[in-house]
């Protein structure tokens, strides 16, 4: 069996991801990691079982990070349920985020912790199957699957429709949806309720969701290209969080 790595654990700790929940994932998937990054195998109810958070949220983040370079699917590994994915870490992707503050300020800023790599205990997966998702520009967000308690109401940072359009330019209208351009009074009444019914999970991987369907997006025969008006139905948001639109 793989030997977990404790060099990558520290590493993992040092880099700067964006939020509580991504950081938790990174920890725990390079405690997992050999020294090179390979050997993670765990189902994602497991995973989510351990920190506390939703099996959605593993599943977001996972694919967040494949989307980034930081993460690569590897396999698939028989168990008693089925099977259970395999993944590697990019340790030189993983070595080039920028270092957590306090790591800046004390010029420690090194891949590693410089000690020597000592075994430690075996890793044991789970099974359950399942993958990629552009990075969204939107800010970190305390939710409830964090894995500790929230930050003071004055700490925590509101998403406005302001930074959902942005958002959906940069991901969904890059891809070949419709451009967000105008912000009217009803429109805006609309994203504010569509901001406070899901998570920033739920909506970063709608809008990736979009981005991957070439329905969506002009690329099927009908020519069909989705606005950001089109998160706002529930269906449809359902439908985007099955991936339906991308088969």
């Amino acid at each position: 069996m793989a030997e977990v790595s404790n060099h990558l654990t520290s590493l993992a700790y040092k880099v700067e991801v964006g939020s509580l929940l991504r950081k938790s994932v990174l920890v725990l998937l390079a405690d997992k990691a050999s020294d090179d990054g390979s050997g993670i195998w765990a189902s994602k109810q497991t995973m989510a079982d351990e920190l506390c958070c939703s099996k959605r949220a593993i599943i977001n983040t996972l694919r967040q990070f494949q989307a980034e370079g930081l993460l690569k699917e590897t396999g698939k590994r028989d168990n008693a349920n089925g099977y259970t994915v395999t993944y590697t870490l990019n340790v030189n992707a993983l070595q080039k985020l920028h270092r957590v503050k306090r790591w800046v300020e004390n010029d420690q800023c090194t891949p590693c912790t410089g000690e020597p790599d000592t075994p430690v205990n075996d890793v044991q997966g789970t099974g359950a199957p399942d993958a990629p998702k552009p990075p969204l520009n939107l800010p970190p967000i305390e939710t409830a699957n964090a894995v500790s308690p929230p930050p003071a109401k004055s700490e925590k940072i509101e998403v406005t429709p302001e930074m959902l359009g942005e958002a959906w330019n940069e991901v969904a209208a890059a891809a070949g949806a419709v451009k967000f351009v105008r912000l009217a009074p009803e429109r805006r009444r609309k994203m504010q309720g569509y901001l406070k019914r899901y998570s920033i999970e739920d909506i970063t991987e709608a809008i990736g969701a979009v981005a991957r369907s070439d329905f969506l997006c002009g690329k099927s025969r009908t020519e069909f290209r989705a606005d950001i008006t089109f998160l706002f139905s529930a269906e449809h948001m359902n439908r985007l969080l099955e991936g339906f639109y991308e088969r």
